[in-house]
């Protein structure tokens, strides 16, 4: 109707209508401010602009897309690099770790050793990520999505080919550290590319980036799968390098900035206080108790003692079985991206939420006390409703976007948040392992289990209770 031309229909049907078409036609044009005829030409004019308004709407539509399909390309490559890492750097620490406990003439255990030596690198990566967090959300903010990408993909790549070129393990100790920023900053940078372009905390938000971890999660099993095929991890190391390289190539030709208005890069020693992020989380009732709930929630995942535990349980298991068990996790999570929407719409958000934290707690249980190493590869089964982060993250999204928060200045409070107990928590886990693992080394699964249903009765209430009006009422 829009593109139709009235002077150029048949005259023997109708011409009094055809003649008042014109008319009106020219008027409009007339009031348009267009010259125009008395033969209906202005119609062309009306038709261009409305035309034009839908080509609009079509080519950002188009953008979009094509963003997002330069994003998933990016994050699939980055995620067959990080599946070829699960064993391989599990293999590397205990190769360099061996070789210095041979050549010191070390009588201890080189598992107690490895586990130390995982202790310490975790806590070096802890005041790596307090330091460097709030500077990359900043940077995240300031100057812009793109840039951050780069800089992820960069830093991890360069970092493994230095590995690879030349192991040791202070060089190792120092990529880890590295890649312990680098990586989180990529993928934040990627989700908040798909915020800007979607908007933030909405539901078509979580639908793009559900289809981004759909692609993503079969390259990270692709990965997994034949990474344990290497017998060097030099190698390994080597192709994950020049696969993050190819990412950030790719990226720099195809991905355009997003950001809709950039900010202005914080440079204060209020940064290196570890209790800054009560700054951001105390500026509404709501946030406060999400951030409350998100730190309970996360304590139990700083529980690093799975590898050691099972290697104690089952001297059969070793870096295969882990990769297989790997497998089957990546294989539940690319599952749950089909009905991840579907459960949030059908339980609500505290409901889901809820539901995946009393999983949790059967997961851990069930890895303490499996009693054959087969069914150890089930576990992972318990993370089909993965439903929790997905709740909560839309929350805290919303509730930052009406308070005015970028998402950069919410991902550095996140990551100085995650400072102290990222400190703490490893230690404590450690040392009731260390205490109890000649009587009952499963006390620490019993008590992450417990925490996780104390989370899920009474935590989870009252948090969702004193999210705001307006939040709720969205995530319904």
């Amino acid at each position: 109707l829009v593109r139709a031309e009235p002077t150029r229909q048949t005259p023997t049907f109708h011409p009094g209508r055809r003649l008042a078409t014109a008319g009106q036609m020219a008027a409009g044009a007339a009031r348009l401010g267009d010259s125009c005829d008395a033969d209906g030409s202005g119609g062309g004019a009306a038709s261009g602009a409305i035309g034009g308004g839908t080509r609009g709407t079509v080519a950002q539509v188009d953008r979009r897309e094509r963003m997002r399909l330069a994003i998933v390309a990016a994050r699939c490559l980055n995620a067959v690099a990080m599946g070829l890492m699960v064993s391989s750097s599990t293999s590397m620490m205990y190769e360099l770790v061996g070789s210095v406990a041979t050549a010191g003439g070390s009588g201890s255990s080189v598992h107690a050793r490895v586990q130390k030596f995982s202790t310490n690198l975790g806590t070096a990566a802890t005041l790596a990520g307090f330091f460097g967090g709030p500077l990359v959300g900043g940077f995240l903010d300031a100057a812009g999505r793109l840039p951050t990408m780069l800089l992820g993909l960069l830093a991890s790549g360069l970092a493994r080919m230095g590995v690879a070129a030349r192991p040791s393990l202070t060089l190792y100790f120092f990529y880890r550290v590295l890649v312990s920023i680098s990586t989180p900053a990529f993928i934040n940078a990627t989700n908040a590319a798909l915020g800007d372009l979607y908007g933030r905390g909405t539901e078509e938000c979580m639908a793009a980036t559900l289809q981004v971890s759909r692609c993503a999660l079969p390259a990270l099993i692709f990965g997994t799968s034949i990474g344990s095929r290497f017998k060097r991890p030099r190698r390994v190391f080597l192709a994950c390098s020049l696969l993050q390289l190819a990412a950030a190539c790719g990226v720099l030709a195809t991905v355009r900035e997003t950001i809709p208005q950039r900010g202005q890069m914080k440079w204060s020693l209020e940064l290196l206080n570890p209790l800054s992020f009560l700054r951001v989380y105390r500026r509404s009732r709501g946030l406060t108790a999400l951030g409350i709930l998100v730190t309970l929630w996360e304590l139990p995942m700083y529980l690093g003692i799975d590898a050691v535990y099972q290697r104690q349980r089952f001297p059969s298991w070793g870096a295969a079985q882990e990769a297989r068990q790997m497998v089957v996790a990546q294989v539940c999570g690319f599952l749950s991206t089909f009905f991840t929407q579907r459960v949030l719409r059908r339980l609500g958000e505290q409901s889901a939420a809820t539901t995946q934290a009393r999983c949790d707690a059967a997961a851990q249980l069930a890895s303490a006390f499996a009693p054959r190493t087969e069914l150890l590869y089930l576990t992972p089964l318990f993370y089909l409703m993965q439903c929790g982060p997905a709740a909560i993250g839309q929350c805290l999204q919303r509730e930052a976007l009406a308070l005015g928060l970028g998402q950069g200045e919410l991902a550095a409070a996140e990551a100085n948040r995650h400072f102290l107990p990222s400190l703490m928590m490893p230690y404590v886990f450690t040392g009731l392992y260390v205490r109890c693992s000649e009587r009952f080394p499963a006390a620490p699964y019993v008590l992450v289990a417990a925490w996780h249903l104390l989370v899920a009765e009474a935590v989870m209430p009252w948090a969702f209770r004193r999210v705001s009006a307006e939040v709720s009422n969205k995530g319904a």
